[in-house]
């Protein structure tokens, strides 16, 4: 479990989940593009696929901190 997690919006569209020392989590997406969805895409172990679509930004927040803050150590 991560002791620490931080949410970075970097710009329009892309948000950074750390977990204190590093990227964990990508989250790409929103309003500004046509599909209006949002994507993670999930780097704890190298380069993965995205996961989605969540339809707002607040439904893939709450996937990526959920997935860091129960995960076995």
């Amino acid at each position: 479990m991560a002791e620490t997690i931080n949410l970075y919006r970097r710009n329009p569209g892309h948000w950074d989940v750390t977990d204190g020392t590093r990227r964990v989590f990508a989250i790409r997406g929103g309003p500004h593009d046509d599909s209006a969805e949002f994507w993670v895409r999930d780097e704890r172990s190298g380069p993965a696929p995205s996961l989605g679509p969540f339809a707002t930004l607040d439904a893939a927040v709450s996937w990526a901190t959920s997935t860091l803050m129960t995960e076995s150590s």
